[in-house]
């Protein structure tokens, strides 16, 4: 078979096509690859890839999408992310991140041959009292997103095709996808004077496309098991907040700090859930830019 029959022969589903990530990877694999990007109710469009409609709730609607698709990979992005909501809503969050990856992965299973499970979860799933976590530290969370979030990756572990799960650090890129990331609300807030970025929470940001290609690396080669992405630098927003304040020319008097503390928080939050990304250097040649490299990209796409 050659590569051009490879290339035909692959077809890639990616969930949460309008959410930041999803869009994004979307976007990168439609290039060369027959992708469908599957969304709730968000409407977007791409060059090449086809779009479908269809809610994580609901196990007819992923059957009838993995029926449909009969996907050879499927890069499961899609999620309830944010950690307020999810607080506040503790049931859905669960509908939507544990019972949306349960029934995937049930009518994956029952195609002739299950695809390649790719899972994207997240370094919530520690409770930050250590940092610098690697794949073999036990997780222990402290957030409703973080515990369904660990629970569907037990779910994908006993998954009866190949599965890969990828933690991701807190993901920041160029805008345009239909669903911001929080970059964008960072330097709205420092360019208005508005708010605070606490000082006192550390994560290993990471520049979306990076994060791209490393999930691209582990789908296209098949690679199976656990791996940690983050960047290459722990950093606290505040910390963040003065590097983007310095490369989009804004003023870093704007950059205010405080502790989580002060903050009137839903819940309690981990203070360090920084990833080690030795495991993904030496087996998958993963190389994260550092934020400043990552911020300059933004910067030159958005001028």
């Amino acid at each position: 078979m050659t590569a051009a029959d490879d290339t035909i022969a692959i077809r890639l589903l990616v969930t949460g096509a309008s959410g930041f990530l999803g869009w994004r990877l979307t976007r990168q694999l439609e290039r060369r690859f027959m992708v469908t990007g599957a969304c709730r109710s968000t409407p977007v469009q791409f060059a090449k890839a086809d779009t479908v409609q269809f809610d994580l709730r609901n196990r007819s609607s992923c059957r009838d999408i993995i029926r449909r698709v009969s996907p050879t990979h499927v890069i499961h992005a899609g999620a309830m992310t944010l950690t307020g909501e999810c607080e506040r809503h503790p049931e859905l969050a669960r509908e939507v991140n544990v019972d949306g990856a349960r029934h995937l992965l049930n009518a994956c299973e029952c195609l002739p041959t299950p695809p390649f499970f790719l899972y994207v979860s997240t370094d919530l799933v520690f409770n930050g009292l250590k940092g610098n976590y690697s794949e073999e530290d036990p997780p222990d969370p402290v957030m409703t997103y973080g515990k369904t979030k660990l629970a569907a990756e037990n779910l994908v572990r006993h998954y009866h095709g190949e599965w890969a799960i990828v933690r991701s650090a807190l993901i920041y890129g160029p805008p345009g996808a239909p669903h911001p990331c929080f970059l964008d609300w960072m330097l709205e807030g420092i360019r208005k004077n508005e708010g605070a970025l606490f000082t006192d929470e550390f994560r290993t940001p990471v520049f979306v496309d990076d994060l791209c290609t490393l999930l691209e690396t582990i789908w296209i080669r098949r690679t199976t098991g656990l791996y940690h992405a983050g960047g290459i630098q722990r950093m606290s927003r505040y910390e963040f907040g003065l590097l983007a304040a310095d490369v989009f020319g804004l003023s870093d008097a704007n950059v205010r700090g405080c502790q989580s503390g002060c903050a009137a928080l839903s819940s309690p939050r981990p203070p360090d859930v920084s990833l080690n990304i030795a495991k993904a250097r030496r087996e998958l040649g993963y190389s994260p830019r550092s934020c400043r490299a990552g911020l300059i990209a933004i910067f030159r796409q958005c001028h």
